[in-house]
């Protein structure tokens, strides 16, 4: 069975079923949770850890190598321009992004994809992320930190 997030679920879910239950977060509960945890207006670097994430349960890597891309010329943006500046093309680098992603969509719907992964693959692309937990800011570090506590 597959829930939102709501706490009381699964003692409810134990009490009712026992262990005749398989019990899973829905996808896009935890999906949007992800995408909450960071500001409306990110910086690519931001973006890119949100899309690590997201990555977990579907297939983002375009995204990412674009990301990755977008946040090694971030960096050297913010040590050559002034923030009024970086502040521009910013701007107009996400919305580039912004509209790289409705495309993605659209040829996605047309095609009729879907970006799900295996349990297995979306296993090993989270223990790569616990690997990699050092790299992350501390706050994503503490939501990956309690996740992986709770499996």
């Amino acid at each position: 069975m597959a829930t939102d997030l709501y706490p009381s679920y699964p003692d409810v879910l134990q009490e009712f079923f026992g262990d005749n239950l398989i019990h899973q977060l829905c996808l896009l509960h935890l999906n949007k949770r992800i995408v909450n945890d960071f500001p409306k207006k990110t910086t690519f670097k931001q973006e890119l850890t949100k899309y690590w994430l997201l990555n977990i349960f579907y297939n983002r890597d375009a995204e990412i190598e674009i990301l990755k891309d977008k946040a090694e010329e971030e960096e050297r943006v913010i040590k050559e321009k002034s923030g009024e500046e970086y502040k521009e093309w910013l701007k107009k680098e996400m919305k580039t992004f912004k509209k790289f992603l409705h495309e993605k969509k659209k040829e996605r719907q047309r095609q009729k994809q879907n970006l799900k992964r295996p349990y297995f693959n979306s296993l090993q692309i989270f223990n790569t992320l616990i690997d990699e937990i050092d790299s992350f800011d501390k706050a994503i570090h503490k939501k990956i930190t309690l996740k992986n506590k709770r499996n």
